[in-house]
């Protein structure tokens, strides 16, 4: 096989596949992080009733999600 054939762009056939495999993991790490961050802040503001009387509380469903944003520098 040629030299043109052997690389992936710059890279090797296998460095390429390193490359592929270690992108999976990052993208499946990415994945869970997102789940786990949607989780915690479910936990911090629960979903609500669609009507009916709000709790009166001293946080606005968007103060503590900002707050939670900043704080984990989202």
């Amino acid at each position: 096989m040629s030299e043109e054939f052997e690389k992936v762009g710059a890279v090797s056939q296998p460095r390429y596949e390193q490359i592929v495999a270690e992108l999976r993991s990052a993208a499946e790490q990415l994945t869970q992080a997102q789940f786990t961050i949607g989780d915690r802040a479910l936990e911090i503001e629960p979903i609500g009733p669609r009507s009916g009387p709000v709790a009166d509380t001293a946080w606005s469903v968007e103060q503590s999600l900002t707050r939670l944003a900043k704080d984990i520098g989202r």
